[in-house]
């Protein structure tokens, strides 16, 4: 057996997770699943080092998985809306949330329209409810 690579990592890896696989008369593929989510400046430690700062790291949005997309897309719509100066998505989830409770069993506001003013939602989640007058 023929060691092709006998040298230490710049970073640490998930040895579990990492894996090789041969393409007889071609290459060999290696798959290095890092500890830490960073860019490296080399896979080895001998390796010229080169600048991270260098790489544009942008990629189509398509390239990303559906949940990554989900997220990206709620990002540009929440920073549209707060330009725009209306609710974003976690104020429209607080609002649907307050409008369902509004009418249901216990609420003091049972059977009257909804109206949004007299509950007012801080930005970090609190809230502070004006009753009704008896």
């Amino acid at each position: 057996m023929e060691v092709i690579v006998d040298e230490d990592l710049t970073w640490e890896v998930n040895r579990e997770d990492s894996m090789w696989s041969l393409v007889p008369g071609e290459h060999i593929h290696v798959n290095l699943e890092k500890v830490q989510e960073r860019w490296w400046e080399a896979v080895l430690i001998s390796e010229e080092h080169i600048s991270v700062r260098k790489i544009d790291p942008s990629r189509p949005i398509t390239d990303l998985d559906d949940q990554a997309q989900a997220k990206i897309e709620e990002m540009m719509f929440n920073e549209e809306q707060k330009r725009l100066g209306l609710p974003q998505s976690h104020e429209k989830k607080v609002h649907d949330m307050l409008k369902d409770a509004w009418d249901s069993e216990g609420s003091p506001f049972r059977g009257q329209p909804f109206d949004p003013s007299k509950i007012n939602v801080a930005p970090d989640g609190g809230s502070t409810i004006n009753y009704p007058s008896t």
